[in-house]
């Protein structure tokens, strides 16, 4: 079935764009969710190397803060917010919310879907870093393990 074939309504496309925010608003939720698991894992892989410090060669130093690091640039990146442009007038916004929903259907409509494609955007954009963050952090555990047990086996 098309679009084209629904007879819209203003008021129930309304309703749509808002259930649709309700969506992209979850998986901002999600990606943080695992960008914090992802740091708590990056955490806890730097910890291991500090306590295997000693025997760490410069080389391997160099290239786990390597690994590291790129982990830490899509983590961050992650959870660092963009919008573009400024940002537009919204009954439904955090930025520039207005004081009354707009008079009519078809502008509630307007400034619901422009907020759910900006929501959109966000969850997209944060769920392309944490995917790229995710072979980072699992060579930094990868690392951590050879360290700590190179330290125990050797030492």
């Amino acid at each position: 079935m098309d679009s084209e074939s629904i007879a819209h309504d203003p008021a129930h496309d309304a309703m749509v764009a808002l259930n649709a925010m309700g969506t992209f608003q979850n998986y901002l939720q999600h990606a943080d969710a695992k960008v914090s698991v992802l740091y708590a894992v990056l955490a806890s892989s730097a910890a291991a190397m500090l306590s295997a410090a000693g025997d760490t060669s410069a080389v391997f130093a160099l290239v786990y803060l390597a690994v590291f690091l790129g982990a830490g640039v899509h983590l961050t990146q992650a959870i660092r917010p963009r919008l573009n442009g400024e940002p537009t007038t919204s009954a439904f916004g955090i930025l520039g919310i207005t004081e009354r929903l707009p008079a009519d259907a078809v502008s509630q409509r307007d400034e619901a879907w422009a907020m759910a494609r900006a929501l959109a955007e966000a969850a997209a954009l944060k769920h392309h870093h944490v995917v790229r963050a995710i072979p980072w952090t699992a060579a930094s555990v990868v690392l951590a393990l050879v360290q700590v047990l190179w330290g125990a086996v050797s030492g």
